[in-house]
């Protein structure tokens, strides 16, 4: 990397940000240049791993590397910052950065890895970035990390495909050299707009890949659903300027996520399947799973897509098929023979 950086920040330390922390500095292990810290709203984050070196809700097994420090004091992990990598759920970024610009006291780069859209306003997460770090007098540019990456794989090192999107290029180069590896080779994408609408929509994507596991579909079901609704956030994405680039086939932040949301391991499909099996609203899983320390994105951004479609005159029925199961209380399987019985329409409508 060009520029010499020695402070690296995590803002929040859930799952994600935590394998990240534990990647990199495993990555700089022998470099006695970067210093990382960590702060978090949950006090017993800070207070456990200070005393055992371990997270108190994800990978208690894992043995962190002594280059990882906790702060007390957000204020203390802001000041000289040389990039501060944001992992805060969607709909609480914005609460958590609001106070941050008198902080902020040198050119400090933003990486996001959170992925999601705000269920109120709409805004995407560099926005939010953007709007609480405007007004400070340095140069504060912000890049997003997405792909098809869990932190359970971030963590364990093994090989993976990932984009950094940026528009500022110094930005990009320095945000790619310190994620990239032999291991996590990341591609740049200057379309920042395109990556961060992927990485949101993907999500209720994934939710109904669960729905399908749920109701006991075969694979060739869930695939045919997951055809149609990338092409429903497709339209969407046009709709808000998105490019093409990012959603064609080789694309980290779109396939590349869907591909993994859907097929492996990940919360919002979890969601998906447990609202078919496990006899509980849509809302009581979502607070249920808050409390195993698992945010379903999907929730909040179907929602949020829902509103887009109408606003905007798209049809959008994979859309409409998660929303009404989530904030309507419909059935999962009429819902979907619903779906599958509209009119026959030509390919590309």
């Amino acid at each position: 990397m060009d520029k010499q950086v020695k402070k690296i920040s995590f803002l929040g330390f859930g799952a994600f940000n935590c394998a990240i922390a534990h990647y990199l500095t495993k990555k700089f292990a022998k470099d006695d240049n970067y210093n990382f810290f960590f702060w978090d709203i949950d006090e017993n984050v800070y207070n456990n791993f200070t005393t055992d070196k371990k997270h108190p809700y994800h990978f208690q097994e894992m043995a962190f590397n002594d280059k990882i420090q906790g702060l007390k004091n957000k204020e203390d992990l802001i000041k000289d910052s040389d990039i501060v990598i944001i992992g805060i759920n969607a709909q609480n970024i914005n609460e958590a950065l609001k106070d941050i610009g008198p902080m902020i006291n040198r050119d400090t780069t933003f990486i996001i890895i959170s992925k999601g859209i705000d269920n109120k306003t709409h805004e995407l997460l560099s926005t939010i970035v953007h709007k609480n770090t405007k007004d400070t007098k340095f140069n504060n540019p912000i890049a997003v990390f997405s792909g098809g990456t869990i932190a359970k794989d971030i963590a364990n090192n093994v090989p993976l495909i990932a984009e950094i999107a940026c528009q500022n290029n110094v930005c990009t180069e320095l945000a790619a050299d310190l994620f990239h590896s032999d291991t996590l080779r990341i591609y740049t994408n200057n379309d920042v707009l395109s990556v961060e609408i992927a990485g949101a929509l993907k999500n209720f994507i994934s939710i109904g890949a669960g729905i399908c596991e749920g109701l006991g579909f075969s694979i060739g079901t869930k695939s045919s659903f997951i055809t149609r609704a990338a092409f429903d956030v497709y339209k969407i994405a046009k709709k808000m300027g998105a490019s093409d680039t990012t959603f064609l086939p080789g694309s980290a932040s779109f396939w590349g996520d869907i591909m993994l949301s859907c097929f492996g391991d990940t919360r919002n499909k979890e969601f998906g399947k447990r609202i078919c099996t496990d006899g509980k609203t849509p809302l009581e899983l979502i607070e249920e799973m808050k409390k195993e320390h698992k945010t379903v994105e999907g929730y909040y951004s179907v929602k949020a897509a829902h509103e887009i479609a109408r606003e905007n005159s798209i049809d959008a029925p994979s859309i409409d098929f998660i929303y009404q199961i989530i904030y309507e209380g419909a059935d999962p399987l009429e819902t979907y023979n619903k779906m599958m019985a509209r009119d026959r329409k030509k390919l590309g409508i």
